[in-house]
């Protein structure tokens, strides 16, 4: 009886810790969101990262096919480090949306998932998935890759919320 009990005790503790981490992955992806969303704001925005951190976009298939229609050589990803993205996403005033939010957590790394939409002048320039890559460094979580896909939005609606939620 004592085994099980000590063995409750432990699971609780276990399912506890990952909870409060999935509060905290929530409150940090939406912290990135609305400080890439921010006006001066990009030195908190740099000390959210570990590492020389690389953000990856990825033109869908669709997306790319309607792209190389304007610029045969185009590339379908896009990539650069994280400081340039952040200064690019800021000097040109887009804004992001996000919904949908997903946590996967063991506890020292995690995954936050998540539907974006980005705006510039208040029209939907694309949208697609986002994946924030975190990892617990001295107990501190730092994201370690941020990976999107693009939509055209000007080519494909974005689904409503309720469309991209179902199951």
């Amino acid at each position: 009886m004592k085994k099980l009990l000590l063995l409750f005790i432990l699971v609780s503790v276990f399912v506890s810790a990952q909870q409060q981490d999935e509060v905290t992955l929530r409150q940090l992806a939406n912290k990135y969101t609305t400080l890439l969303n921010a006006e001066g704001k990009e030195e908190e925005l740099f000390k959210m990262f570990y590492g020389p951190v690389q953000v990856n976009g990825v033109f869908t298939a669709r997306s790319f096919a309607k792209r190389t229609d304007r610029v045969a050589e185009a590339s379908q990803i896009h990539t650069e480090d994280y400081k340039t993205f952040i200064t690019g996403f800021k000097k040109y005033r887009s804004q992001n949306k996000t919904d949908n939010v997903q946590v996967i957590t063991d506890g020292e790394i995690a995954s936050v998932t998540s539907d974006y939409s980005c705006f510039y002048k208040d029209v939907m320039e694309h949208w697609g998935k986002e994946i924030l890559t975190f990892v617990k460094i001295n107990n501190d979580w730092k994201i370690s890759s941020v990976t999107f896909s693009m939509e055209l939005a000007h080519h494909f609606k974005q689904p409503s919320l309720q469309e991209r939620t179902k199951k």
